[in-house]
């Protein structure tokens, strides 16, 4: 058999094969799954895991788009972009540096003592002060075209609606404003073993919300993040969705976040990623800037700025 463009003996394929599998599938050490990524780059071996096609678009391990990768402080940069007022969701202790002259309301689901309580390693001078508290996903209170720019770092793979959650944030943007988001690599977080969000799966969480749905997302994350299984991942499961624990309820890669905009542009509200994807090599999350209102009004304001 023809394997990596050259002749292997049939069993050696196989076990490649196999390895893919099982790598595709969560398991495996990060060589295993290079060797799943080679297996998915070679079309004789496509052909071969042909029976388990429907497993790999959810858990391929390399992205269709390039990620401009550059070792420099990436917050800094988009942060140096913004101007006028700005809304940042869930800052904690690390907002997002701006210019001197630019004015950021912080918004959280919790207060700023109950954020002391919750955080409790954290003094109460590291934590920003919520202007608003509300839910991120919904932005109840925050008023339509209210900013001119909005920072959600490490928020959208915690939100169970992902797709109403952009909807809500391009509401209280401006048209032509910017959303920037910071996003979890999965490959290099706690979320290693877990499949990769497809957007079938957002698309469902938008049309068909449901507990039951939550409650898969607190199993996986009992199964593939606690290492939990059978009835002690099931009690670990109930815990956390009785207490409304904030998960990690899906994991991207940046051709997942990508999809997700230009899914939502079409289909929810005018957006389109500005720039990005980008990363830098040393760190385990990736950015990418979003830009409100239709494409063509984004390419005519980034042209008159060039």
């Amino acid at each position: 058999m023809t394997l990596f463009g050259r002749e292997v003996h049939p069993q050696m394929a196989l076990h490649h094969l196999r390895l893919a599998w099982w790598a595709l599938r969560g398991g495996g050490t990060a060589l295993h799954r290079r060797v799943a990524a080679s297996v998915l780059r070679d079309p004789t071996a496509l052909e071969a895991l042909g029976p388990y096609a429907n497993e790999i678009p959810q858990a391929r391990l390399d992205d269709r788009r390039p990620v401009t990768l550059e070792d420099r402080d990436w917050r800094q940069h988009f942060g140096l972009r913004f101007s006028g007022r700005g809304l940042e969701i869930g800052a904690l202790h690390r907002p997002v540096p701006v210019p001197p002259d630019v004015r950021v309301d912080y918004v959280d689901r919790r207060t700023h003592v109950e954020l002391q309580a919750d955080y409790p390693e954290l003094g109460p001078d590291q934590l920003v002060v919520p202007a608003v508290v509300t839910s991120a996903e919904t932005l109840d209170g925050v008023a339509d075209h209210a900013y001119d720019f909005l920072i959600a770092g490490h928020v959208i793979e915690h939100m169970r609606n992902p797709i109403g959650a952009l909807a809500s944030w391009a509401r209280v943007v401006r048209p032509g404003g910017l959303i920037y988001l910071i996003v979890p690599e999965k490959r290099t977080t706690f979320d290693a073993h877990r499949v990769r969000t497809t957007l079938e799966h957002l698309i469902l969480d938008a049309r068909r919300p449901s507990r039951e749905r939550d409650y898969e997302h607190y199993l996986d994350w009992a199964l593939h993040v606690h290492g939990k299984r059978c009835e002690e991942a099931l009690a670990d499961a109930d815990r956390l969705s009785d207490a409304d624990y904030s998960i990690h309820f899906h994991v991207f890669q940046p051709d997942d976040i990508v999809d997700l905009v230009e899914w939502c542009g079409r289909a929810v509200t005018p957006m389109h990623v500005a720039e990005g994807p980008v990363a830098s090599p040393s760190d385990d999350e990736f950015h990418v800037l979003v830009r409100t209102g239709s494409s063509q009004a984004g390419r005519i304001a980034a042209e008159s700025r060039a």
